[in-house]
């Protein structure tokens, strides 16, 4: 009888320590989120905020895409001051220029 005692009481901490690291796991995930908002507002003109979070509804992997590349860039100080709404318009054509693939037959 001891021994099941002692094994619920081991499959509750183990779920306890599973809660937690997952609890972790989504804070830290916040946090990063937050953090890429922030570095965002200061790169991004208030219209080409509106313009990215457009384009994160219409196509996920463009977003994912144009945030990656705006956060290297800032990182990097290639971004000197906020981008208009044009600008990153340009940005997002430059970015998603697809490679044509031509098949030709013989």
């Amino acid at each position: 009888m001891e021994d099941a005692h002692e094994e619920a009481r081991e499959k509750k901490l183990q779920e306890l320590k599973k809660k937690f690291m997952e609890r972790q796991q989504e804070e830290q995930e916040l946090h990063a989120q937050q953090q890429m908002e922030g570095v965002l507002r200061k790169i991004l003109s208030p219209e080409a905020k509106n313009r990215l979070s457009n384009v994160r509804l219409v196509n996920p992997e463009r977003y994912a895409q144009t945030v990656q590349y705006l956060l290297y860039a800032a990182q990097a100080g290639r971004i000197q001051q906020r981008l208009s709404e044009q600008e990153l318009v340009g940005l997002l054509a430059k970015l998603s220029h697809k490679k044509e693939i031509s098949i030709r037959r013989k």
